[in-house]
């Protein structure tokens, strides 16, 4: 049964892992990204509800065993939730969610957004950064926005080569994806 707190999601399926991929794009003040989120199912249940605010969220999937799409998603704004309906009753275990996503790199300086700097000859610059907390990372990518929800993360950006892309993990890997553009995976 989901719960009906306002306040918190229900804790019926709980995070332990995201594998998350931003991909900005500067010039059009927007972004792109995917997640895979590990989770634990507590109890049975068809639906799965996040946080999710100013994004448009595709393609979730969840994955027991068989890789099922949702039969239908639903946002409530004023809550910043999304609810992901599927066909099957998920069952007490470890499952996978996935989803696409876009968004807008706004300047309200919370979320995903844009912001500028001025280099040494005078010219502002465009950047995108992040601010997460205390529940702005539901406007950056669907998740469990809460403080005792807490997973480890694995992150990949997809930025131009001529910038310089920063996590809070350590740079595993750097990769040239051709076309003036390189992957960056923490």
């Amino acid at each position: 049964m989901i719960e009906t707190n306002p306040h918190r999601l229900p804790r019926i399926v709980l995070p332990s892992h995201y594998a998350l991929e931003l991909e900005p794009d500067l010039a059009q003040s927007s972004f792109q990204g995917q997640v895979i989120i590990d989770l634990e199912v507590v109890e049975e249940t068809d639906t799965i509800v996040l946080n999710a605010a100013e994004l448009t969220v595709e393609n979730v999937q969840v994955e027991q065993g068989a890789l099922v799409q949702a039969s239908s998603i639903s946002f409530d704004e004023d809550l910043e939730r999304a609810t992901f309906t599927f066909p099957v009753v998920l069952q007490p275990g470890p499952a996978k969610l996935s989803c696409s996503f876009t968004g807008t790199l706004n300047d309200k300086l919370r979320g995903f957004y844009r912001s500028t700097w001025t280099d040494e000859e005078g010219n502002e610059k465009v950047i995108a950064t992040t601010q997460f907390e205390s529940t702005n990372a539901r406007r950056a990518f669907p998740c469990f926005d809460e403080p005792d929800l807490k997973a480890s993360f694995g992150v990949t950006l997809r930025v131009d080569e001529s910038l310089m892309a920063i996590s809070c993990g350590e740079l595993v890997s750097s990769t040239d994806l051709g076309g003036g553009r390189r992957e960056d995976r923490f």
